[in-house]
């Protein structure tokens, strides 16, 4: 790297140089027309151009430190901190400011001090209007140096400060028109020839004061030393408007590379173009920096976006996918479902037709239980009746007890068939759990009551006078008996059940029956018979006495029975109203069941639909992903 230096700091002092050896050449052989007087204060000329152009280097030298280095850390790979690119570059803005310093000190001050020493050592050759004259030639040719050094150092740096990989300029940076530097540089050759051709004029003046004797021949001299001063001119400018021309064509060039490559739709938009200069094309450059970071960042966007629309494209395909199929499984649960509401709605009305049933038997129990209790009090008041009847008995029993006494000795006769009696007495009590049984002890009992009542009437009529008395109570017991035994057959009619037992008491009052017809030999087996007739009737009235309490105990059951079946009616009432609501309810079932698989159906089309408008997208960012595809950028920020 430290051959840029040198190369930079060579490039300005032979150009440098040059100017000054061919601006006091010229004036040698235009002005004063003597070669020899090229070599009048040379010493001096090469003392104040050696200081000059010495510090010149110096100074070069130190200012392009910062850009070397620099470049030389870049060479090597070691990444530049902001800072340092910002003082490298500026190096580059600063060297134009520099060699302008250095050429206003080498062809305006250093001429003047060389006449200045001249003057005062009294070798002076020339006069003031051509002192002011040659002033004015360097201050031309120190205008074209400029230009032609500004211009090559700028190609020799261009390629150190293009490593830096500065791509904007920094803030605050002042422009250098390009417009100025135009006409500079036709200007110093214009101003430059102008005075070139002032000088030669002056001198042609002066050597026609001194006379020639072919004046002829001097112009055409002077004319051709006029044209070749003017040739040489030219040639210097259109050389250094060329390489002027040559640096900005590599800088739009550059730029214009890019942009073409962009507008091909491809090209690296990370890689920015490298800023050489401060003037309009810096700016430009700059600028279109700017420009490719925005569209690199735009492509970086839009490549990230294609690249999750394209994801999110690719998992809406997949999500409509199991869309899809969950829309048919759904569609298949809404069939399932619906047939299984249909078989429950026929099931339902099946039930509704049970429970129908089951009311009109509940209605048809509830009727037959009002009945049966209105048969079981028309038996309660039966039994209660009867009983009163046996206390009746019972009592009429007690009133011929003394005439039983008196009877006594007739009365040991029916022993047998009192022992009779008391075994079917004791089958009855056995039979009395039941309303059957007592109904089959009754009928016996009235069975026996009335034979014996028609045995007292025959005892009686046998008894003649003495027997009237007993006929009397035989005649009320057989009435009686009568009544007892048309209690017991309306009984009987609502027990049927109880003929066995009432049967089995017929059979045993025929055995009693049988007994005291023995009586009839004696008085006092009618004495034993009316007391047996009491403790029979006491023990009827016992018996009679549980019946009713069992009647009164079926009375209840009944009516808690009616009770029960009122409220299990109201219950069966309250269940068809349920089931009713449950058909009401599946009905509305049904019908949302039929109105979902309407809406699957609608769905279906739907996720369909979307499908295809995921792979319609996934299409177009396959095509948007290969057009941004052919840009290269960096990371997205």
């Amino acid at each position: 790297m430290n051959r840029l230096k040198f190369k930079a700091i060579i490039r300005m002092v032979s150009i440098s140089l040059g100017a000054a050896l061919l601006m006091r050449v010229f004036l040698a052989l235009y002005l004063a027309r003597d070669p020899v007087s090229i070599l009048d204060g040379l010493g001096t000329f090469a003392a104040i151009v050696g200081v000059l152009l010495a510090a010149a280097s110096l100074w070069i030298y130190a200012l392009l430190g910062p850009l070397v280095r620099a470049a030389a850390k870049g060479a090597y790979g070691t990444p530049l901190s902001p800072e340092e690119k910002e003082i490298a570059a500026a190096v580059g803005y600063r060297i134009p400011a520099a060699v302008t310093v250095i050429l206003v000190l080498a062809f305006i001050i250093g001429p003047i001090v060389s006449m200045g020493v001249n003057i005062l050592s009294g070798s002076a050759r020339y006069t003031a209007a051509e002192t002011i004259l040659i002033v004015l030639l360097n201050v031309a040719f120190g205008l074209m140096a400029r230009t032609h050094i500004t211009e090559s150092l700028e190609g020799i740096l261009s390629e150190a400060i293009g490593a830096l990989g500065i791509h904007a300029l920094p803030a605050g940076t002042r422009k250098r028109g390009l417009r100025s530097r135009l006409v500079l540089a036709g200007l110093s050759g214009v101003l430059l020839a102008l005075f070139l051709l002032a000088v030669a004029g002056l001198g042609y003046i002066r050597s026609l004061s001194r006379g020639f004797q072919n004046p002829e021949a001097f112009q055409t001299r002077y004319a051709g030393e006029t044209g070749i001063v003017v040739v040489l001119v030219l040639a210097w400018t259109a050389w250094v408007i060329a390489r002027l021309s040559r640096n900005l064509a590599s800088d739009i060039g550059s730029v214009t590379g890019q942009i073409l490559t962009i507008a091909e739709g491809r090209g690296d938009l990370s890689r920015k173009a490298d800023i050489h200069r401060t003037d309009e094309i810096g700016f430009l450059v700059e600028a279109f920096n700017r420009f490719l970071s925005g569209l690199e960042s735009l492509i970086g966007k839009a490549r990230a976006a294609a690249a999750a629309v394209r994801a999110s494209s690719e998992s809406l395909a997949a999500t409509a996918d199991e869309a899809t199929r969950a829309v048919a499984d759904m569609e298949g649960s809404l069939e399932n479902m619906r047939s299984a509401v249909e078989r429950q709605n026929s099931e339902i009305g099946d039930t509704e037709g049970t429970i129908a049933r089951m009311i009109e038997s509940i209605d048809e129990v509830a009727a037959q239980v009002s009945t049966q209790a209105g048969f079981v009090e028309q038996s309660s008041a039966a039994v209660a009746e009867m009983a009163a009847n046996i206390g009746s008995v019972s009592s009429v029993a007690d009133r011929a007890d003394g005439v039983a006494r008196k009877l006594k000795e007739a009365a040991d006769e029916g022993d047998a068939a009192l022992a009779d009696s008391m075994k079917a007495i004791q089958e009855i009590d056995e039979s009395a759990r039941s309303v059957r049984e007592t109904v089959q002890v009754l009928s016996k009992i009235a069975a026996q009551t009335n034979l014996l009542a028609m045995n007292a009437a025959i005892e009686a009529a046998h008894a003649g006078e003495a027997g009237k008395g007993f006929a009397v109570v035989a005649a009320e017991v057989r009435s009686l008996a009568e009544n007892a035994a048309a209690s017991a057959k309306n009984i009987a009619a609502l027990m049927k059940e109880m003929n066995g037992k009432v049967e089995r008491g017929s059979a045993l009052a025929g055995k009693a029956g049988e007994a005291f017809m023995s009586i009839r030999e004696g008085v006092e087996q009618t004495t034993e018979l009316v007391r047996t007739v009491s403790s029979s009737m006491a023990e009827q009235k016992s018996g009679a006495q549980e019946i009713l309490g069992s009647v009164n105990s079926l009375i209840e059951a009944t009516a808690a029975i009616r009770d029960l079946t009122v409220e299990q009616k109201d219950k069966s009432k309250g269940m068809e109203q349920a089931m009713l609501r449950i058909v009401e309810a599946s009905n509305n079932i049904f019908e949302a069941v039929q109105e979902e698989t309407g809406s699957t159906q609608a769905l279906s089309r739907v996720v369909r639909t979307v499908r295809e408008e995921a792979e319609n997208n996934r299409g177009h960012v396959g095509e948007l992903d290969a057009a941004v595809s052919k840009f290269k950028v960096g990371e997205v920020r």
